[in-house]
């Protein structure tokens, strides 16, 4: 990117091979096995040096189990070194 040196964006598939959910304490029978998920993962990084970099990064999923869909969306946070 000509424009925006210090700058990288990207993104791919995620997938989740099969997902549970487990309970503990008073609801403790409650196990349910959810069918696997393909998501999509965005992510975007600022390098504040040659080799240090802070970015941000997001995930859009969806579960499904017993056909009720569930979203799993989330944000995060990413620091990298190159070496």
């Amino acid at each position: 990117m000509a424009g925006l040196p210090k700058f990288r964006v990207g993104g791919g598939l995620t997938y989740h091979l099969s997902p549970k959910l487990k309970a503990s304490g008073a609801a403790g029978n409650f196990n349910v096995n959810v069918d696997d998920a393909v998501g999509v993962v965005l992510q975007a990084d600022y390098f504040l040096t040659q080799k240090f970099t802070l970015g941000g990064r997001y995930t859009i999923l969806e579960y499904k189990a017993n056909s009720i869909p569930a979203k799993s969306n989330g944000v995060g946070i990413t620091i990298g070194y190159a070496f």
